[in-house]
């Protein structure tokens, strides 16, 4: 079967709604999915009602950024307790951090636009991204996302996300299983040992071994390599936004036999 366990929605910064992504789900030949919207599950109950009756299955998840050696990394967890106080308090002081960050880099770039006026702006979930950076454009600061990240470089505010260990244990406790989300984003050419071995020693499952990050077959097979040789499993996704950026559904292709299905098929929500 065709699988892909990382995609967006407009619930973070896609710019689909649940219903329209399942119908692009279902015209793409996609079989299993994961919703996997960034530090936030505001689309879980939308999409359990969109796959209802629908040839297709469904596993919860979420994409929860953590911070290691002063850098941002991903996190995607599969299967957790929607009910669970703790996780999902951490995932909204997440959010928290998001909001603040909105609001500090618009206050940096005073006196082009106005924190005031970014306060009473109200974001269109359909155009994608997030708040400040759809602000920014509106007002002619940027042109696109890159243009905002040229900015994001050089605002003294940075986002403090939880540590990995953290974010791991909640999810954890919380029953979800915990794979590092396309780590060639944080090394091209291949995340070095150093870093897979921290995130392993802090207990993630597994790794997101297929990505639209990785530029080579050779790049995949040393995270399937990795996986195999220290017992962990292995996901894949294209991380999805629904044309926001320039990333398509259920590519790269990736099947159930190239994952660690038998073990993710038990967090398959059933209505």
């Amino acid at each position: 079967m065709k699988v892909d366990l990382h995609m967006h929605s407009y619930h973070s910064d896609g710019k689909l709604d649940c219903k329209a992504l399942v119908g692009e789900i279902l015209e793409a030949g996609i079989e299993v999915f994961s919703l996997t919207d960034h530090d936030t599950i505001n689309g879980l109950k939308e999409m359990k009602e969109a796959v209802k009756g629908k040839s297709v299955s469904f596993i919860p998840g979420v994409e929860i950024a953590t911070r290691y050696q002063g850098d941002e990394y991903h996190l995607t967890v599969y299967g957790y307790d929607e009910n669970n106080y703790e996780f999902i308090n951490l995932i909204n002081e997440s959010i928290k951090v998001r909001t603040d960050y909105d609001k500090a880099i618009v206050k940096f770039m005073e006196p082009r636009v106005k924190l005031d006026e970014f306060l009473v702006y109200e974001d269109n979930p359909y155009i994608g991204g997030w708040p400040s950076l759809n602000f920014f454009i509106e007002k002619g600061i940027v042109e696109d996302i890159y243009g905002y990240f040229d900015i994001s470089d050089n605002c003294p505010a940075t986002m403090i996300f939880p540590e990995p260990k953290e974010v791991i244990d909640a999810a954890h406790a919380a029953g979800g299983a915990v794979f590092m989300a396309h780590p060639s984003s944080n090394g091209k050419g291949g995340l070095p040992l150093a870093n897979l071995d921290y995130f392993r020693e802090q207990g993630i499952d597994g790794l997101e071994c297929y990505s639209p990050y990785t530029e080579s077959e050779n790049e995949v097979q040393y995270y399937i390599d990795y996986c195999t040789k220290y017992n962990l499993k292995i996901s894949g996704g294209s991380d999805y936004h629904g044309g926001f950026v320039g990333r398509s559904l259920g590519k790269p292709h990736i099947t159930t036999e190239e994952i660690s299905y038998d073990y993710l098929k038990q967090y398959i929500w059933k209505e």
